[in-house]
């Protein structure tokens, strides 16, 4: 085995991704969520989304009855993407109009195999299939 695999040092160009770094974190904790939506807005709606994403929406309020949670289950989330973006934003309302928790989402189209758009939900047709956990690289 070459001296390149074993340390798992990268060959060729960088990769390159949007992330939401955070500053000395004692542990990294995560949420088991469920994409209960995908809504895709325009390049610009997205993009105001991002800088935004505190004011309230129409597009959340009009998918809050497919976000309701019962505390026992996965924490029901929508997928917002923009058209020719792909990342996304997962966002948990938590019954108000605007993104109340939200967490970025690097490449979520190609993560997701996703070419949805707004009123669509994600299925899952195999019942035997092991759910998502997280992705690891």
């Amino acid at each position: 085995m070459d001296k390149e695999k074993e340390t798992g040092t990268m060959t060729g160009t960088p990769m390159t991704v949007n992330v939401q770094l955070r500053n000395k974190q004692e542990t990294i904790s995560t949420e088991c969520c469920e994409i209960a939506c995908v809504v895709e807005l325009s390049n610009a709606e997205f993009c105001n989304f991002r800088r935004c994403p505190l004011s309230d929406r129409d597009f959340i309020k009009d998918h809050l009855q497919e976000l309701k949670s019962d505390k026992l289950n996965p924490i029901p989330c929508m997928l917002v993407l923009g058209e020719g973006v792909d990342d996304g934003i997962l966002v948990d309302p938590e019954g108000y109009d605007y993104a109340r928790y939200t967490a970025y989402i690097p490449m979520a189209r190609k993560l997701f195999g996703n070419e949805q758009t707004e009123n669509d939900s994600i299925v899952n047709d195999d019942p035997d299939e092991e759910p998502f956990q997280g992705m690891t690289m």
